[in-house]
């Protein structure tokens, strides 16, 4: 495919049919060849038009939202239903009223923390534990509060 492209440098159309025949094969090739056509009109066209068509994240795109991230919602709804009924499964002796009243928004925020931590790669092992950090203190502090 790179003779070709190089051939069709001056023919849009071919371009156009080299690409959508396959796109994949057509950005490799091109992008191996951009060295040499360097300051070419065409080329540098493009090469600006796929780099535009690249997401700049790739959750953004609708790739990320695969198996593994359906799993790790569905722990982090798990996580939050025990969180729900631990006063009763505990056999805490509680006002239930005053421990949902309570820890009700801490318990949803913690899903939200916990799914976000699960799934940013972005972020360091220290972050992640700064972040868990914050919200436990949080928590131990509001439940401190007296009634």
């Amino acid at each position: 495919m790179k003779a070709t492209i190089v051939a069709s440098l001056n023919d849009f159309v071919q371009l156009e049919r080299l690409y959508r025949s396959d796109p994949k094969r057509f950005e490799a090739d091109l992008r191996a060849l951009y060295p040499q056509l360097e300051g070419h009109p065409v080329a540098d066209f493009w090469l600006a038009r796929l780099d535009a068509e690249q997401p700049l994240d790739r959750n953004l795109s609708g790739e990320g939202w695969q198996v593994k991230n359906l799993l790790k919602a569905l722990l982090m709804c798990l996580v939050v239903g025990l969180l729900i009924k631990l006063p009763a499964w505990a056999g805490l002796s509680v006002n239930e009223e005053y421990y949902y009243l309570q820890n009700g928004g801490l318990i949803l925020l913690i899903g939200l923390l916990g799914y976000n931590l699960l799934t940013r790669n972005r972020l360091s092992t220290l972050q992640k534990w700064l972040a868990l950090g914050a919200f436990a203190v949080t928590a131990v502090y509001i439940n401190l509060l007296p009634t």
